[in-house]
Formats: C-alpha cells, sequence, structure tokens
C-alpha cells in the first residue's frame, strides 16, 4: 500500500479530484468531508473545538492522527485531499504529496461561484485566501517536495496527471 497526498488552497478542485478517482476505481478520501478526520482545534491546547462559531479565526484545522491511520490502513493505495494545519507532520508516510497550483484570477473565480456557505466565499476569507495562497504553493513545493499539478486543467487531465506518477 502506498498513501498519496493531494493538496492545495480552496479552490483547486481538491474535493472534486477525489471523487474523479474514486470513479476510476481509486481509493480517495475527502479530507474535508471524511467523518472524524478533520477538525477545529483550538489553536493554544490542540483540543477541538465542538461549538459552532461565527469565525474560525482563533482555530486549526487539523487532521486526526488516529482517524487518519485507520484510513491509510489498507493493502491498496489510498489518495488523502485536503490541507490542514498539521498536515506536515504527516508527510513521511505518504510516498508522494502532489501540490494543486492555481493562479490567482482562476482561484477567485472558483472561490467567488462556489455553493453558498463554502469556505472562500466571504470577502474576509478570499482575502486571507489570496494573501496567504502563492506562499503555500511555493513552499509546499520547493521546501516539502510537492510535485506540482496543474489545476486549472480540466479535471480529467489533472487526475491523468496524477496518475501518471504512479509506479
Amino acid at each position: 500500500m502506498s498513501a498519496y497526498l493531494i493538496t492545495g488552497e480552496a479552490g483547486t478542485g481538491k474535493s472534486t479530484l477525489a471523487i474523479e478517482l474514486h470513479k476510476r476505481g481509486y481509493i480517495a478520501y475527502d479530507g474535508d468531508r471524511t467523518p472524524g478526520l478533520t477538525y477545529h482545534a483550538d489553536r493554544s491546547t490542540g483540543r477541538p473545538i465542538t461549538e459552532m462559531l461565527d469565525q474560525y479565526a482563533e482555530t486549526d484545522w487539523v487532521w486526526d492522527r488516529n482517524r487518519l491511520r485507520e484510513l491509510l490502513n489498507n493493502p491498496r493505495d489510498v489518495f488523502i485531499t485536503g490541507a490542514t494545519s498539521n498536515q506536515q507532520n504527516f508527510y513521511p508516510v505518504f510516498r508522494k504529496i502532489f501540490m494543486l497550483t492555481i493562479d490567482a484570477e482562476t482561484l477567485t473565480y472558483r472561490l467567488q461561484n462556489r455553493s453558498a456557505g463554502d469556505y472562500g466565499m466571504h470577502p474576509e476569507e478570499l482575502k486571507e485566501i489570496l494573501r496567504t495562497f502563492e506562499g503555500f504553493q511555493r513552499r509546499t513545493i520547493e521546501e516539502d517536495g510537492a510535485i506540482p499539478i496543474d489545476a486549472t486543467q480540466p479535471l480529467t487531465k489533472v487526475a491523468d496527471d496524477i496518475i501518471a506518477y504512479l509506479p
């Protein structure tokens, strides 16, 4: 079994890509929507925040170590899509890390045209995403060794590009 991480900023297509990979017969988990995998944690204590908050400015979006271990305990290859505050802690368990890259114009368009309530639609969220996404992309590729994948391409091409890197 090999584990692969597909990461990128909100709006790069991670969730849609998980669906596409699943349709192609791969085990693929959407990190934001897989029960028990991600949660908001208090920045100072690391403890999960269970109450509904209007804003998550003082929280981190994190993976649960035990739940991730459960998902990766599979004899087949497994893809996890997502972006969390603590993802670097888990890089050693992934055979390859893919970074979905995108330009500011395409990212803005996608975020402004998401389903109501999705992360990035609120003007303050969009502003923060646009302020940080290029640095996130660059660091993950240059410092963490992620393989850049052009997320402005059609979804099928993005999936094909990732699959081409598999052994």
